[in-house]
């Protein structure tokens, strides 16, 4: 199956793949720069810790994909600090080759997928938090893929079943893709698709959505405590024990709403309800099914991250950057058609 390369044997191709190579070292390089010297060596301190069983976070530790990724390189190149920012170049650029080749697919136009893949890497700068983790590079890369099947080429949702298991060997928010594949079985061209999910989970396919989920949450809790000796700081981290997580729904809405309107966060705050709003009104009047999927996958996301993450912590929304690119373009797509 030609799924990836519909690219044209020409010198264009390598123009294009050459463009992305410095490109995306660029972008490594402006990313390495934003955070001190004493910042990479906490987080390389975190990440070490986590090997160690010694996370920051016991919502961490099950995170296992990224830092014995940088293990396995240490091993390779000798040293774990140059392992790390191999790492994290090798996975921007890895992540934007992929996003370009999708881009590509559907657009068939170098120049625009080239566009897009640098205001990719502008907001991914941008949205730069004190902390930077592997895990959320692998995200970035997974999110991208499951993003762009569900809104373009949604036949092949199974494919994010397929690749549940490694996503969640880098965090649990694999835990969106099996749900992203139910949203493609019951998503029909109903304005009203919230009416019908209370009959979702009586069918067949959905309990095995159900059970991959329930599966998924109870490897993340398994792990966390089998894997977790501390935390980082010297404590059992006994707050976060049950879920391995904080509900942080109140803050986060007090912040979103009001208190961010007063301070430097009024950046993201204000295109982050400004998108939300209009993603509503998308998923509420559009009958195309690749859209309202896209709008889907994105609250559910969202709706994540308000009630277990900080919606300050920037570094939370970055799987959302190419998300809502997705989602704009094939509005775009429409609009033209």
């Amino acid at each position: 199956m030609n799924f990836f390369f519909k690219l044209k044997k020409n010198h264009k191709d390598l123009s294009s793949i050459s463009s992305l190579l410095i490109f995306s070292l660029f972008t490594w390089h402006i990313i390495y720069n934003l955070h001190t010297f004493e910042n990479w060596n906490e987080i390389q301190a975190s990440i070490q810790g986590l090997i160690d069983g010694r996370p920051h976070w016991r919502a961490y530790q099950n995170r296992l994909l990224g830092p014995y990724t940088i293990q396995i390189l240490s091993w390779i190149l000798g040293s774990f600090q140059v392992s790390m920012n191999v790492f994290f170049a090798l996975g921007i650029l890895t992540h934007n080759l992929i996003f370009y080749f999708l881009l590509y697919r559907s657009l068939e136009s170098q120049i625009i997928s080239l566009l897009l893949v640098v205001t990719w890497s502008f907001l991914f700068i941008v949205l730069q938090d004190y902390w930077i983790y592997p895990w959320d590079i692998f995200e970035v890369i997974f999110f991208t893929f499951a993003s762009y099947i569900l809104i373009f080429e949604n036949k092949w949702a199974h494919w994010l079943l397929l690749i549940f298991p490694i996503v969640l060997l880098n965090k649990e928010s694999a835990l969106f893709l099996p749900i992203g594949v139910l949203y493609v079985w019951e998503l029909n061209k109903s304005k009203f698709f919230f009416r019908e999910i209370v009959f979702i989970w009586v069918k067949l396919r959905s309990i095995l959505i159900l059970l991959m989920c329930v599966f998924g949450a109870i490897y993340t809790k398994f792990i966390r405590d089998f894997l977790f000796i501390e935390s980082f700081y010297g404590h059992k981290d006994l707050s976060n024990q049950l879920l391995g997580n904080q509900i942080k729904i109140h803050v986060n809405i007090y912040d979103l709403v009001w208190a961010n309107f007063f301070n430097h966060n009024l950046l993201h705050a204000i295109p982050l309800v400004v998108i939300t709003i209009y993603f509503v009104r998308l998923f509420i009047s559009s009958d195309d099914k690749g859209l309202r999927l896209g709008c889907a996958f994105y609250f559910t996301q969202l709706i994540a991250i308000l009630f277990f993450g900080w919606i300050n912590e920037t570094r939370m929304l970055f799987p959302l950057i190419s998300l809502i690119l997705l989602v704009l373009l094939r509005k775009n797509q429409l609009n033209r058609q």
